[in-house]
């Protein structure tokens, strides 16, 4: 199984990179087409020179790691002929580790590179994997030799810029390799904190039926909203309008409607006003002991430490 980024250089479809996985891969799929990701993967490897690919994660997998019934693989990554057994503890451990733990796995002598979670809330769905310091990606150091003459500068106004050639790139020592793997977690914290938005968010190229679907949530999340509702509203029937709206954006039509009212729920928590109580019902929740579940589970941490968090930035 190939990486995201390695399945898309390679010209596989988006849709069919993904075709037939969990929620996990269809949220991955989402964040891999933000601009953000899109950006910030361009702009690391050209200015490190190392490549960074984003990897869904199995749900089911990693259950079975959880309760020890299975081991991980690094096949998952690309890397089918990885056999160290490093890799398989380093990964148990941070399946299991809590949320809040930065969870970093440094293979140094391994072809898996480092490996940075991405949490959705308490779950871990996917790995952002930077390649090592010794990846074939990264140009040999250059021998001393004696500098061929440089042709004269164009005249002052010329558009022309000389671009750096590869062998320019200098190898990574130990310390910038642990510089750009903490670059690495820091952007994997920010696409944590921004995948439930990130989900809830118009995609291009939705069909008229999605987009209105997600209109009409967006517009009534607050009330005892149904997949029948809906589908009647788009003179659709319910199996199909469910079959559809799972298909195109990766998540059922209960699990969209609750990360959309998670979302309205982060914006009220910044009115110190409203008691988290009301919040919770003027939000659509009808149990104030679901909606904490539901607000830990997709952001990691409860309504009042968020609140607090909030307050303190």
């Amino acid at each position: 199984m190939l990486c995201l980024g390695q399945q898309m250089a390679k010209g596989f479809p988006l849709a069919a990179a993904y075709s037939g996985m969990s929620m996990n891969g269809n949220v991955t799929a989402v964040l891999s087409r933000s601009r953000i990701y899109r950006g910030y993967a361009k702009a690391f490897t050209e200015v490190t020179g190392l490549p960074l690919f984003l990897c869904p994660l199995d749900a089911a997998l990693l259950s079975r790691i959880k309760l020890g019934q299975s081991s991980w693989n690094c096949a998952s990554l690309g890397q089918p002929h990885c056999t160290c057994k490093c890799c398989a503890k380093a990964f148990a451990r941070m399946s299991k580790a809590p949320p809040s733990e930065p969870g970093v796995i440094h293979f140094a002598q391994c072809p898996c590179g480092t490996l940075v979670p991405v949490r959705s809330g308490t779950d871990l769905i996917a790995l952002l994997k930077l390649g090592p310091a010794g990846d074939e990606s990264t140009p040999p150091r250059q021998g001393r030799k004696a500098r061929k003459p440089q042709p004269p500068a164009p005249p002052c106004g010329s558009a022309r810029v000389d671009k750096p050639s590869r062998s320019e790139y200098q190898p990574f020592s130990p310390t910038r390799y642990r510089a750009a793997v903490k670059l690495v977690g820091m952007f994997a914290q920010q696409l944590s904190g921004l995948c439930n938005q990130l989900v809830v968010q118009e995609q291009t190229g939705e069909p008229e039926a999605i987009r209105r679907a997600k209109d009409y949530i967006a517009r009534r999340h607050n009330e005892d909203v149904s997949s029948s509702q809906v589908a009647k509203e788009l003179h659709l029937s319910r199996f199909y309008f469910c079959t559809l709206f799972k298909k195109r954006t990766g998540l059922t039509f209960t699990e969209y409607l609750t990360r959309v009212r998670i979302e309205r729920v982060k914006e009220l928590l910044a009115n110190p006003n409203l008691r988290i109580s009301e919040i919770a019902f003027q939000t659509g929740f009808q149990s104030l002991t679901h909606f904490n579940r539901v607000f830990l589970k997709l952001t990691g941490e409860s309504p009042t430490e968020y609140r607090s968090r909030f307050r303190a930035i």
